[in-house]
């Protein structure tokens, strides 16, 4: 981390399915001024209701919420870290995040959570949506390619 923290303009985003530690991950591993989820906008006085209905919408907010990070702090010379831990089974689904980073001159990074410790969804996702995350992740290696045959 010394070497992320060295820099001044950093975003880090965390993938994997549900269920994998993403949040834990962040929350015990990575610091940042601003770390944030999607699931973050399903909240409701500290309870997690997932509204399928709103998913579009709370991505955008997600997404908006990054942006206005990232314009509030141009010009300022301390260390900026965004952390933003969501599924990003697909590789189109990073790609607002990478726009941003290039737009306001970010470092970008992304960190895989894979799960090999067993733990469960703090959000009760069904099995079978998790099972279908998992089918669906593309993995991107060096050069730009992209390897969904290497699905975790």
């Amino acid at each position: 981390m010394n070497y992320i923290n060295g820099h001044r303009k950093n975003i880090v985003l965390v993938r994997g399915a549900s269920g994998s530690g993403k949040s834990t991950f962040v929350s015990e591993f990575l610091h940042a001024s601003l770390s944030i989820s999607t699931d973050d906008f399903f909240m409701d006085n500290g309870e997690y209701k997932f509204i399928p209905e709103h998913l579009s919408a709370n991505h955008q907010r997600c997404i908006d919420a990054v942006e206005s990070e990232m314009k509030f702090r141009e010009g300022m010379t301390e260390v900026t870290s965004i952390v933003v831990h969501n599924t990003f089974t697909r590789l189109w689904e990073m790609q607002p995040y990478i726009d941003l980073a290039s737009k306001y001159g970010y470092n970008l990074y992304t960190i895989v959570i894979e799960n090999r410790h067993g733990s469960d969804s703090i959000h009760e996702v069904p099995e079978q949506s998790v099972v279908n995350q998992r089918e669906r992740f593309e993995i991107v290696l060096w050069g730009g390619l992209s390897r969904p045959d290497l699905a975790v």
